[in-house]
């Protein structure tokens, strides 16, 4: 599949296995409007979230996180969640809490803060779930997310992290490619 990389793909009416072999392989960073979300033009950006593994994809993503919300003076959201946490102590937890705050706090310094107030949380749990209820809870106008690549396999593979956030987002989501 060739995609010129000069030009931005809206995906909002494409079936999903499509849409997650565009997103993995596109040469930019693609938007994704899901079902939910309002195509309507002119919605103003007052809210982004940026959920953020740490991973080098991941970290992609946050240059256009914390410009996109300099911007467009929006509200920046800083998101951390560790999945694996069954069996840790709440000693445990509330280091791993505090960890993650500080390394989300050092992102922020490193890049920047953006004009308007910034947020930061540490969650516990399902790493989509979780995304999902802070997008929603918090009335993200837009999820910035970096992705790792992948070949055209990813057709044929069950749904991904990615795909079920699309999947259950209330706004459009920007990929960013690793």
């Amino acid at each position: 599949m060739y995609l010129p990389a000069d030009t931005l793909y809206p995906l909002s009416r494409w079936n999903g296995s499509v849409a997650e072999e565009v997103f993995r392989q596109a040469p930019c960073p693609v938007l994704i409007v899901p079902p939910r979300a309002s195509e309507q033009a002119g919605i103003p950006i007052r809210t982004i979230l940026y959920p953020t593994s740490f991973s080098e994809n991941s970290l992609r993503a946050a240059p256009y996180a914390f410009s996109l919300a300099r911007r467009r003076r929006a509200r920046l959201i800083l998101l951390h969640v560790l999945s694996d946490t069954t069996s840790q102590s709440p000693d445990d937890l509330s280091r791993l809490r505090a960890a993650g705050e500080k390394r989300l706090q050092q992102l922020l310094q490193a890049k920047g803060a953006p004009c308007r107030e910034t947020s930061i949380y540490v969650e516990f749990g399902s790493v989509d779930q979780k995304i999902l209820r802070v997008a929603w809870e918090d009335h993200a106008d837009l999820i910035v997310s970096g992705i790792a690549s992948a070949g055209a396999v990813v057709a044929h593979v069950a749904a991904g992290l990615t795909y079920r956030i699309i999947g259950g987002a209330p706004c459009p989501m920007l990929t960013i490619r690793g």
